[in-house]
């Protein structure tokens, strides 16, 4: 379930519908006109992708499929100027920039996700790690998240460009199109 939006300090923060929401073809529609619908007003807003530090290390990286819909949602250079990254779960220590750069120098031939695109956003993050990439360690108890790594969280965030003017074009996959066509006729 997506929470209410949240205000904290002047900026309300909203738990954007996933990408990848496994509640089926309806779901995904949904999520498609809530972003679209989100991200067509007036409002200040910047991205923000929180992802656990598993998913940067792992072989499969499922960084690179999020990054691609998301580049696909958000043509352009929208998301160099409006994205930061919140990694969770923290236990090692991580170094994101060289994960990126190592994500972004893999054969494209290869990795059907790593388009020109999704390569230019990793190089970026990799670039502005200092200024755009958070850490939110795992928490030692239920909702028990030290203070200081939620003030950091919100500095990162603050330091990616709010954008008035945005241009989203939300991704159905292909069970939620063909629902999509056969409830328009």
């Amino acid at each position: 379930m997506t929470p209410a939006p949240t205000n904290v300090g002047g900026v309300t923060y909203v738990d954007c519908p996933g990408f990848y929401d496994a509640a089926g073809p309806e779901q995904k529609i949904i999520n498609a006109f809530s972003i679209h619908y989100l991200f067509s007003t007036a409002i200040p807003k910047s991205v923000v992708l929180v992802m656990p530090e598993t998913d940067l290390v792992l072989d499969t990286a499922p960084i690179l499929p999020l990054l691609r819909k998301m580049t696909e949602t958000f043509p352009g250079d929208q998301l160099m100027r409006c994205l930061s990254m919140v990694i969770t779960k923290q236990g090692a220590v991580v170094d994101p920039a060289a994960i990126l750069r190592d994500l972004s120098a893999r054969d494209p031939t290869r990795v059907i996700d790593l388009t020109p695109s999704v390569k230019g956003l990793l190089i970026h993050l990799a670039d502005n790690c200092e200024r755009l990439i958070s850490f939110m360690p795992r928490p030692e108890g239920l909702g028990a998240y030290p203070d200081a790594a939620r003030a950091g969280i919100l500095t990162k965030i603050r330091n990616a460009e709010f954008l008035t003017r945005t241009i989203c074009v939300p991704q159905l996959e292909p069970d939620s199109r063909i629902l999509a066509s056969e409830l328009a006729i």
